[in-house]
């Protein structure tokens, strides 16, 4: 398991081709009363605004652990119109060089959904994660999305799992755990949650207290970690 095949390309024809298509994205959500954001501080800024219903992530963006919380209390779509990568946790919020706080915080009434999006880093490196009282572990599959009252979804999103990540299945008491015991399953043959082989894997319909649901979603097993502090327009391929 690993990338496949690389292309290099100079910067400038990198940037070339990363403008192109944040336009193209940008073009496609136009017109739907989608609001387009290509960095945190824009989709920060979105989830505080009580006019925006539907966010089109455009641009793959890794979110500033110092940053948030932002309290929504509307419904809310947050797609991508290519399955951007949303990376959660920062360098210095996986090293634990500083404290993660959450990012989203779903009030009464929320009915938030995550559609068609790639999810990195959204468990911390560190097990030490666990006394940080600000994040939710047991009632979310992403502890940096929490509720108090609201209603989470994620449909087809991708949630990449690296080694550095697979602590979670070991600690009772938390989301994941749960989910592996009957709701995570080998796509093709069927077999349930493993480490020790590359594997994508489909968990659906799963929930606990109804507030954080899966819907139908993905996870990469990224065994060997090839994925790890690669760059966002890095392809990982499983065969």
């Amino acid at each position: 398991m690993g990338p496949a095949g690389p292309v290099y390309r100079s910067n400038a024809a990198r940037s070339a081709a990363a403008m192109v298509v944040v336009f193209l994205a940008a073009k496609m959500v136009s017109g739907q009363d989608m609001t387009p954001v290509t960095n945190h501080q824009e989709f920060l800024a979105a989830l505080n605004s009580p006019s925006v219903q539907q966010i089109a992530i455009t641009k793959p963006s890794t979110l500033n652990s110092s940053l948030g919380p932002a309290t929504v209390t509307r419904q809310l779509l947050i797609t991508s119109p290519f399955r951007a990568i949303l990376d959660w946790c920062d360098e210095a919020c996986n090293t634990g060089a500083a404290p993660a706080n959450p990012f989203l915080v779903a009030g009464p009434g929320a009915m938030i959904t995550f559609n068609r999006l790639f999810f990195r880093n959204f468990i911390p490196h560190s097990q030490a994660a666990l006394n940080n009282t600000a994040l939710d572990f047991p009632k979310t599959p992403i502890p940096y999305v929490q509720s108090t009252g609201g209603q989470v979804t994620y449909n087809l999103v991708v949630m990449h799992w690296t080694p550095d990540m697979f602590w979670v299945f070991s600690t009772p008491n938390t989301y994941w755990p749960q989910a592996a015991v009957s709701d995570i399953w080998s796509v093709g043959v069927k077999r349930h949650l493993q480490f020790e082989t590359p594997q994508v894997y489909n968990v659906k319909n799963f929930a606990l207290d109804g507030t954080a649901t899966i819907a139908d979603c993905y996870m990469p097993v990224d065994v060997h970690g090839c994925l790890t502090d690669q760059p966002f327009d890095t392809t990982l391929i499983y065969w």
